[in-house]
């Protein structure tokens, strides 16, 4: 787990709002590949827009971990 990050960081390590909807479209694909979300017969642009906007907050804080950690990863 990544530490809580300052305002400051937070904003050098989000991802930008066309980086969200991109790993979303690909995780949401990926997922009904894999049926993870059974019963689900929309494609993503359809989601109802709570839903998407939830499901976009938890990619973005995804982006962002990976963001962070690869900026204090130490390579051999």
């Amino acid at each position: 787990m990544y530490p809580k990050l300052s305002q400051e960081e937070w904003k050098r390590f989000h991802p930008t709002q066309s980086e969200i909807e991109a790993a979303a479209h690909e995780l949401f694909r990926t997922g009904k590949h894999h049926s993870w979300f059974r019963g689900v017969q929309s494609r993503y642009d359809e989601l109802d827009p709570i839903g998407k906007e939830e499901f976009e907050e938890i990619v973005a804080k995804i982006l962002t971990a990976a963001a962070y950690a690869r900026s204090t990863a130490r390579e051999p």
